[in-house]
């Protein structure tokens, strides 16, 4: 028998994920889906709930995502494109965003240089903090540019360095357990992944197993570690 999930408007989750959200207290946001299930989508819900931050994506994807593409009439407005990041990023408010703060470091077909552009921000993120760091497509840095390890260096300092990162993957075994406060699963496209799901969840058993499965593109079961928390919610 398939887990009921209670259902709730996904303005409902955004609004407590908004309310919770806090470097100190709850930095990190963790998406797990399938390519092409909107996890691009919901990272820019959730970066539109913090227009004022200093924000930092990593895309590491060569070939042109267009969800990632301006608004109409907009300029950047998902992140200034660069190819490299420096110290002190964003001071001038040269990026792009609503306040000239967001960035988004993408990849070239050069791959040394790629991984070299994205050793130096994850540097300079680590060691300057008060910035999002979005990783779209963790799989991806962790384990075809091998940086798991500096990752992980950077989202563990999380409060301490006001560092909230947002890590969207296809898989949980190629990043590092952030012990991220708020969690989405979406679309997992087969019984494995959906299995991982649950226990990410940290729900047990077929019936939620299922229910994971049966997620479709651009849903989600939302859950979150914070105090009040309904359990799992399907959000559309």
């Amino acid at each position: 028998m398939i887990q009921q999930v209670p259902q709730a408007p996904i303005e409902q989750a955004l609004a407590r994920v908004g309310a919770l959200w806090a470097p100190r207290t709850a930095p990190h946001q963790l998406i797990l889906a399938q390519i092409r299930a909107g996890k691009t989508t919901l990272i820019k819900r959730l970066v539109s709930l913090r227009p004022g931050a200093r924000v930092l994506i990593l895309d590491p994807k060569l070939a042109h995502d267009e969800a990632w593409d301006d608004d109409p009439g907009g300029e950047h407005t998902w992140g200034k494109p660069v190819t490299e990041i420096g110290p002190g990023f964003g001071s001038e408010a040269e990026g792009g965003g609503p306040f000239g703060y967001w960035f988004r470091l993408i990849a070239t077909p050069d791959l040394d240089a790629t991984e070299h552009a994205f050793t130096r921000a994850l540097q300079v993120v680590q060691t300057e903090g008060h910035v999002i760091l979005v990783i779209d497509d963790a799989k991806d840095v962790c384990r075809n540019h091998d940086m798991r390890e500096l990752v992980g260096s950077v989202i563990r300092l999380g409060g301490s360095n006001a560092i909230s990162a947002i890590v969207a993957t296809q898989e949980l075994s190629y990043i590092p357990r952030s012990q991220a406060a708020f969690k989405w699963v979406g679309h997992t496209g087969n019984l494995e992944a959906a299995a991982a799901a649950v226990k990410l969840l940290g729900r047990r058993g077929i019936g939620w197993q299922d229910a994971i499965a049966a997620i479709p593109q651009y849903q989600w079961c939302y859950y979150d570690d914070q105090p009040g928390n309904p359990g799992p919610v399907l959000v559309t």
